[in-house]
């Protein structure tokens, strides 16, 4: 008898077989379909993240003009033109910016020359970089006039389009091996120039300075470099076809020099009023200030059973600044409970010489003054030294903190009640100790130090560097 078979009532098996058969995918096939768009996705994240950030810095808000009197303006320093080879000249305008934080990325400028009967011979117009919190040049050049130049302004347009800073803007470029020579014949300066940062640099400007022992600037160079790597190192020659003067005497390397001025009750045991011997110290000290160079900076902090805090100066260019923080120290009241703290004097300085506000391509100098030996801090209670050994023994460790981060200290005793051993064990050398009887010795031990700060030689350079983009 044959038998009726309903093809619906085949096993579910068979029929997903079928529909596998019909579409052609199976399950192994559907799993890689769903792997590999889930990586497609991944992909397409990545990729629209690493879009953004390649255009962030166009879109981002910090490329936006900061409000006006946010920002202090660029200080020009001088501005001068230099003989660069036959009937041409290179004019250089050496600027500070102030702002820790705040760069221009295009600052219009204007150049103007002016002949020795003060006819404007020409007005050269550009724009640059004003890169953050450090000196920078503005280098044009080689120009022809018809007459010689005999003075030069610079100015910047009125306003600057200021921002903020990015990380990868900052200048990361360090500067070693300085080598002057054919002083006599075709001067030429090398030296190494290292991206320390962790990214590539791209088109760095470098201008170099040399000074003459009256601290003018006497040459200027120029030269750029297209690109640095990561940790790259690259060597440059400077040169100039002509000598600078043979018996030029100028600063070895620029300095960065904090001033650390005693005014304990003893200041004026000599007389109150005026405060003696503070007012002498004080005057003396603003004469030292006028035997640096304007390539040096200059800080003051003073000290008594503490010292200053914030410090009374902080490093600047600006010396005129200097003296007045000088010239608005006082003695406190009563006098007698002001005691010497000379460990918290160099600590203090010490903090301002790591500052961002140090240049990096400079010496760092501490010149201590002080009429007598350490009598604060006072001992803690577990303390093995005595009231007398311990404040000593804490200005003796300051001034090993200094030697260790390569700051030379000079110490200057003032009076019978800086004759004895500690000041002179304070100093890392007896070339950086002095010893003045009294205040009318102190104008010449404050030139000699000036001129150990110099370290004269024949041949000075200033490297500055900036990043072009």
């Amino acid at each position: 008898m044959e038998k009726n078979v309903d093809q619906s009532s085949a096993p579910v098996e068979k029929q997903e077989e079928i529909s596998e058969k019909q579409t052609g995918i199976d399950w192994a096939t559907k799993r890689k379909i769903t792997v590999l768009s889930m990586i497609a996705g991944v992909l397409f994240v990545v990729t629209a993240l690493a879009m953004f950030f390649l255009f962030y810095e166009e879109s981002a808000p910090v490329s936006e003009d900061l409000p006006s009197g946010t920002v202090s303006d660029p200080i020009v320093l001088w501005e001068r033109a230099f003989p660069a080879r036959e009937g041409s000249y290179s004019l250089v305008a050496y600027i500070e910016n102030p702002n820790t934080a705040t760069r221009v990325s295009s600052a219009p400028y204007e150049f103007s020359v002016y002949d020795r009967d003060n006819v404007l011979l020409e007005t050269i117009q550009g724009a640059t970089v004003v890169p953050p919190d450090q000196f920078f040049a503005v280098f044009e050049g080689p120009v022809s006039f018809d007459r010689e130049p005999a003075r030069v302004t610079f100015r910047f347009a009125d306003e600057l389009p200021w921002r903020s800073v990015q990380d990868h803007e900052k200048n990361l470029i360090s500067v070693s091996n300085r080598v002057f020579s054919s002083l006599e014949t075709r001067p030429r300066v090398q030296a190494d120039f290292t991206n320390t940062s962790i990214l590539p640099i791209k088109n760095i400007e470098a201008v170099t300075i040399v000074y003459d022992s009256n601290n003018v600037a006497i040459g200027a160079s120029r030269t750029v470099i297209s690109e640095l790597k990561k940790g790259e190192t690259t060597n440059k020659t400077f040169t100039w076809p002509r000598p600078f003067d043979a018996g030029t005497r100028i600063c070895q390397q620029p300095a960065d020099t904090m001033l650390v001025i005693d005014r304990s009750g003893s200041m004026q045991f000599d007389s109150e009023d005026p405060p003696q011997p503070l007012t002498d110290v004080k005057e003396a000290a603003k004469s030292f200030l006028d035997m640096l160079s304007d390539t040096d900076k200059a800080g003051m902090v003073s000290f008594a059973t503490e010292a200053s805090d914030p410090v009374d100066q902080q490093l600047t260019s600006s010396l005129d600044t200097v003296k007045q923080a000088i010239d608005s120290i006082s003695i406190g009241t009563p006098h007698l409970d002001e005691h010497t703290n000379i460990a918290d004097g160099i600590r203090r300085s010490l903090d301002e010489m790591r500052s961002s506000r140090r240049s990096p391509e400079t010496s760092g100098v501490i010149v201590l003054l002080s009429d007598g030996v350490a009598t604060r801090p006072l001992p803690p209670e577990d303390s093995d030294l005595s009231r007398q050994e311990y404040p000593k023994q804490q200005a003796l460790d300051a001034a090993e903190v200094a030697a260790e981060e390569n700051i030379e200290l000079y110490v200057i005793g003032l009076g019978e009640g800086a004759s004895g051993d500690f000041l002179r064990e304070l100093a890392p050398s007896s070339d950086n100790h002095f010893f003045a009887p009294t205040t009318d010795d102190l104008d010449g031990i404050y030139q000699e130090v000036a001129t150990s700060v110099c370290e004269q030689d024949r041949a000075v350079v200033r490297i500055l560097t900036k990043i072009l983009e």
